[in-house]
């Protein structure tokens, strides 16, 4: 299932990353940007805070064959959502709650296992994903990376840090968290691998409605892959939304991606990452 979460100031220290088996982040409105989790093999009774759906949300959800769950969407979005088949619902009572704590919009939260439950109840598919990307060994020589900073914005910079075992995330430069049901448990954001898409950024409306950001996810552009310390860069290519992103080296050969839990940026190709 893929749950789309907030990334807003009032929504952090976010829940549910933790657990994900892994996470796309890509832009939206105001500068700012949201995260896709995805949950595979694994479950968590707060994920959240839970946010609208966009346009290019089923372009990255549509060949995982995943039930994605927003707290809503434009009517022309829906209309997007319905055009790639993803199988979707909004806020509804039971998978998805609202706590006292937050002001809304940043209070809405979901159960992994519920959703599962209302999935079941309205017959969605529940195929097993296919493997989002061809796993392997980094070359020996690959270059060093280890410090590998985000220039999303003229007001979003984010930074990840190597610390011998992950990525741990900091946003505006402090540490940013996700935090516990219970409260108890704060941690950074951790993942074992980034990877980046950079992806022409584009504006997305329909015939009523707010206009949004929107990223072309089919075609071809220049990736980039981090895990243990190190970079190899490459070149992600796409024949439709229904497939796979599929990475190649320089020369030409598969790019293979470490096995762990990959945090995917779709990075707007007029920005920069650099380490």
């Amino acid at each position: 299932m893929a749950i789309k979460i907030d990334n807003h100031a009032n929504a952090r220290p976010q829940s549910g990353l933790e657990t994900a088996a892994a996470v796309y982040e890509l832009p939206v409105e105001a500068s700012l940007t949201r995260f896709i989790a995805l949950f595979h093999d694994q479950d968590s009774p707060y994920v959240g805070p839970n946010r609208s759906g966009r346009p290019t949300d089923p372009t990255l959800v549509a060949p995982l064959g995943a039930t994605f769950v927003i707290s809503g969407a434009q009517p022309w979005v829906q209309g997007v959502l319905n055009k790639y088949d993803i199988n979707w619902f909004g806020e509804i009572r039971g998978p998805a709650f609202r706590i006292s704590s937050r002001r809304a919009p940043h209070n809405l939260y979901v159960n992994t296992e519920l959703v599962r439950t209302e999935a079941d109840r309205r017959g969605f598919d529940d195929a097993p994903p296919p493997d989002m990307f061809t796993w392997g060994e980094f070359p020996a020589d690959a270059e060093a990376a280890t410090e590998i900073f985000f220039d999303w914005s003229s007001t979003t910079k984010v930074t990840w840090t190597w610390n011998g075992s992950g990525y741990e995330r900091s946003t505006g430069g402090a540490t940013q968290d996700w935090i516990s049901q219970d409260g108890e448990t704060q941690q950074p954001i951790e993942m074992d691998t980034l990877i980046v898409l950079y992806a022409r950024k584009y504006t997305a409306s329909g015939s009523t409605g707010s206009a949004v950001p929107a990223m072309e996810t089919v075609g071809t552009g220049l990736a980039q892959v981090f895990a243990g310390g190190k970079v190899v860069q490459g070149t992600w290519t796409r024949a439709s939304a229904d497939d796979l992103f599929v990475l190649t080296t320089e020369d030409g050969s598969v790019l293979e991606v470490p096995p762990g839990r990959p945090w995917i940026n779709i990075f707007p190709d007029n920005r920069t990452v650099s380490w």
